[in-house]
């Protein structure tokens, strides 16, 4: 299975390849460590941030996935700020993007939206990004 720095690359560069009117940037600093999510992408005027992450198991419903607590509050304050908040997890045969309403006190993820592909399907992604 792929590192979460070698899921963050390949997600960037698959935003980065996918066309016109769109900014995105992989956070590497350690600003990640104080809870800011790992990729900033930006289209059709609308901002997400995209916090990368792993998972060995092939369904996000349920799964516990390791958010630190100031992950957790970047991505919940921006959402209740209005923004878009993406976790993208990684699994060993699957892409999983869930749009972030909270994240409760066991870790488990409660998103308002969830999109599961077998291949990194940019297209795909952006429709349901816009759907959000």
């Amino acid at each position: 299975m792929q590192s979460e720095g070698q899921a963050r690359s390949n997600l960037v560069r698959a935003l980065h390849e996918y066309g016109e009117n769109y900014f995105v940037y992989a956070i590497e600093s350690g600003s990640t460590a104080r809870g800011i999510s790992d990729v900033y992408f930006m289209h059709n005027k609308r901002a997400y941030w995209i916090e990368c992450k792993l998972s060995a198991s092939d369904t996000w419903q349920g799964s516990v996935i390791d958010f630190r607590p100031l992950q957790q509050k970047f991505l919940f304050d921006h959402y209740k700020a209005g923004g878009y908040g993406v976790v993208y997890i990684r699994s060993p045969t699957k892409h999983l993007f869930a749009s972030i309403i909270d994240i409760d006190e066991t870790k488990r993820i409660i998103g308002k939206s969830v999109l599961q592909l077998n291949t990194l399907n940019v297209p795909v992604l952006m429709q349901w990004l816009e759907a959000l």
